[in-house]
């Protein structure tokens, strides 16, 4: 959200407003628990609970959805925190991961991934089994090689500087 600048003179000057919270945010369990570490850290609860939404999304998968019509809208959220160097984004993070990485210490070790090297990288995490048939050219038997999919496809990738991504896109 920006406003611009009631000044005519400087007709161009764009400033940036911090999002707020409306009440209805502190709604249920994770507004109870937003409300209760607010006090303690300086990250932003809009970060917090932007970060909550994801991760909770990411765990539940896409087994649940809700129903709009003829169409099914699952938990998936892809959420980008934008601000200043230094901003505390990265102390949002950590807020928002650490009640789940308590209760689920399993999905955090197999399904947070820090970073994609590449698309192929990311592919990896996520690929189902493979079974090909292939000639062994000494015996002439046929050999089945299976290569194993992952065993959890659930993949919360984290960007520290999602710039990069779109500067590896230009290149």
């Amino acid at each position: 959200k920006f406003v611009r600048s009631q000044d005519s003179s400087q007709a161009s000057v764009v400033s940036f407003e911090k999002p707020t919270l409306s009440a209805e945010a502190y709604h249920g369990l994770l507004g109870d628990m937003l409300k209760a570490i607010e006090p303690e850290t300086e990250a932003d609860p809009v970060a917090i609970l932007l970060g909550w939404f994801a991760i909770f999304g990411n765990i539940v998968g896409r087994g649940a959805w809700v129903q709009v019509g003829p169409d099914r809208h699952h938990p998936t959220l892809y959420v980008a925190i934008v601000g200043k160097s230094s901003g505390a984004k990265g102390i949002a993070w950590g807020v928002a991961k650490w009640p789940f990485v308590q209760c689920l210490p399993e999905w955090a070790k197999h399904c947070i991934c820090n970073g994609v090297g590449s698309g192929q990288g990311l592919i990896e995490r996520v690929r189902d089994e493979s079974r090909n048939i292939k000639l062994n050219k000494k015996t002439g038997a046929a050999e089945e090689v299976v290569v194993p999919g992952a065993k959890d496809k659930r993949c919360l990738v984290r960007l520290d500087e999602l710039a990069i991504c779109f500067k590896l896109q230009r290149s």
